[in-house]
């Protein structure tokens, strides 16, 4: 082939790929999108029990902090049914202890009880503009710091 040939196949890819990362990109906006307006409408506060924590160490971030990520597995009850979450956060790895066997806020769809938010940190009051507990302040030393700043900035620009 020639070479022009492969340049325009190499356009092509490219095309692709730009249009297929977008429309994914868009998807998960509006399915997110979808969720939030049906938590903040249909919301029932319940309590989540936290029954397993898994903790990743990352890489260096920073001058002094671990970049880590915890996965909080949670169950909580309505109507006498079970329902059970995943909720991650950018937490210190070694502090993933602190959090298990204990007591949480949960915000969950009283149409879909399936559909929860467990709140833990500052960024999960935030997001639903709901006022952070003086109860959970220890939870705050938990949290990576440069995580909790670029959420709250990327936040604030939504309009919920």
């Amino acid at each position: 082939m020639r070479k022009t040939n492969w340049i325009i196949i190499d356009k092509v890819f490219l095309l692709t790929g730009i249009l297929l990362f977008a429309s994914w990109f868009g998807y998960r906006f509006f399915q997110f999108r979808s969720f939030f307006n049906q938590i903040k409408q249909n919301g029932v506060y319940g309590v989540a029990h936290i029954d397993k924590c898994i903790s990743a160490p990352g890489r260096a971030y920073g001058n002094r902090y671990m970049r880590g990520h915890v996965y909080l597995e949670y169950s909580f009850h309505d109507s006498g049914k079970i329902y059970k979450g995943k909720k991650y956060e950018e937490l210190y790895p070694g502090e993933s202890w602190r959090f298990l066997n204990r007591d949480f806020s949960v915000l969950y769809s009283s149409k879909d009880p399936t559909q929860s938010v467990l709140l833990v940190t500052p960024n999960s009051f935030f997001m639903f503009g709901l006022p952070f507990p003086d109860s959970l302040n220890w939870v705050k030393d938990c949290e990576l710091k440069s995580a909790y700043n670029r959420k709250k900035k990327y936040f604030q620009f939504w309009d919920y």
